[in-house]
């Protein structure tokens, strides 16, 4: 695989405060990269260094083959996106605000203006100005800009704010089908984990400064959860009571179709014995089915519980 992004051994203080430590990944042409963290975890300033506008103390980041700090012009040629909000004039229209950012670029023609409008859903209002926009719609003029120039990455921070779900699914096709028809990197940020498991090829999970988890989304729900398995019995608090004496983690659920559960924590092997030790004490046991992990309880798992993301 190609590598469009390698940050390697990153290093940054405020103050005195290290906030960012050795922070190592590597974003490859073609796939949709998921950067997450609780707040002050040092998601935003990681992402700031990549984009030059802020220095690392130490550490390296390459672009395309550019070194960032000796090549930065040729780096930022590749890149596009969108940090925090979206930079458009006001009293300009839409279709003008990218015109003009589009003389940054060598070949932006009009022609790939409005193909870019219609990508994201904008070629109605195009022509109105940016200040009859809701944020939604600057948020998708924002993408425009941010791809008009064909990058081989995208950096996207917080890209669905002001977006309806229609709006935030829409946006997710968008995104993907970028990463896959034009093999371009995207590098996105978002505090909506169930989109970002949805979006994602991979995900990096950053905490204290330090990346303390970096994997394929299908693999990183299995980090430090275990497997979970939902049991409909007749009497949960029974239950409940039974498997937590024999030091299973277990929790009640809220009834379903006229049935208790409860959910435990166990390896598939532990099931019998578990299913076992239920009918035994004359609880009834009804369905047992396999609960996925979801990259919520991932991230949660591997924060200590921070789950308000940066």
């Amino acid at each position: 695989m190609e590598t469009i992004l390698k940050v390697n051994k990153l290093n940054k203080s405020f103050r005195g405060h290290h906030v960012i430590r050795d922070v190592s990944f590597e974003v490859y042409a073609g796939e949709v990269f998921g950067f997450l963290g609780p707040n002050g975890a040092g998601k935003t300033t990681t992402i700031k260094m990549i984009m030059g506008f802020v220095y690392p103390d130490s550490g390296e980041i390459t672009i395309c083959g550019h070194t960032l700090n000796k090549e930065y012009e040729e780096a930022m040629q590749c890149v596009g996106g969108i940090v925090e909000s979206p930079e458009l004039y006001k009293n300009l229209s839409g279709f003008t605000n990218l015109k003009m950012y589009g003389r940054l670029h060598p070949g932006v023609t009009d022609a790939r203006i409005y193909e870019a409008v219609k990508l994201v859903g904008m070629e109605k209002r195009a022509n109105e100005k940016v200040k009859k926009y809701s944020l939604g719609m600057k948020q998708r003029i924002g993408l425009a800009q941010g791809i008009l120039h064909k990058p081989k990455l995208l950096i996207l921070d917080e890209p669905t704010n002001g977006l309806d779900p229609a709006g935030i699914k829409e946006l997710r096709t968008i995104i993907r089908e970028m990463a896959a028809k034009d093999n371009t990197a995207v590098f996105v940020s978002s505090h909506l984990l169930s989109e970002m498991e949805l979006m994602c090829d991979r995900v990096a999970i950053i905490d204290k400064g330090v990346i303390i988890g970096e994997k394929r989304v299908d693999e990183l729900k299995t980090l430090g959860t275990g497997e979970r398995y939902d049991y409909g019995v007749s009497d949960a608090e029974a239950a409940l009571a039974l498997l937590r004496e024999q030091g299973l983690s277990a929790e009640k659920l809220s009834p379903k179709n006229g049935l208790e559960f409860i959910t435990v924590k166990t390896e598939a092997n532990g099931l019998p014995e578990i299913t076992y030790k239920l009918l035994s004490a004359g609880i009834s046991v009804y369905t047992v089915s396999r609960e996925e992990n979801s990259l919520e309880d991932a991230f949660i798992n591997l924060t200590g519980g921070g789950n308000t993301i940066a």
